[in-house]
């Protein structure tokens, strides 16, 4: 549960398209589509993996999460084509 002081701080900050960490512990990331909210990870990441985050448009803060838990980039480039174009984009895509 995040206090006042955290709710006005992610507020404030997603105002502005910045990312934010609460309590040190959650990291908060304005996508293109999508608000991100993750553990706040900060693991050193292969540069393949920074370079397919960027082009999806994945936030910077939310990113050592995902290295850290092995996401599937493709997952999130199917689901933001389909938010994109239509259910049609993903059906041609696989």
């Amino acid at each position: 549960v995040l206090s006042s002081a955290q709710r006005n701080e992610c507020a404030c900050c997603l105002e502005n398209d910045a990312d934010c960490v609460l309590g040190g512990k959650v990291a908060v990331g304005a996508g293109e589509k999508f608000i991100f909210v993750t553990p706040y990870v900060k693991p050193a990441m292969e540069k393949k993996f920074k370079e397919a985050c960027r082009q999806l448009a994945i936030p910077p803060i939310n990113r050592g999460f995902l290295f850290a838990s092995g996401a599937d980039l493709a997952l999130f480039g199917k689901l933001f084509r389909r938010l994109r174009f239509g259910r049609e984009a993903v059906i041609k895509d696989t």
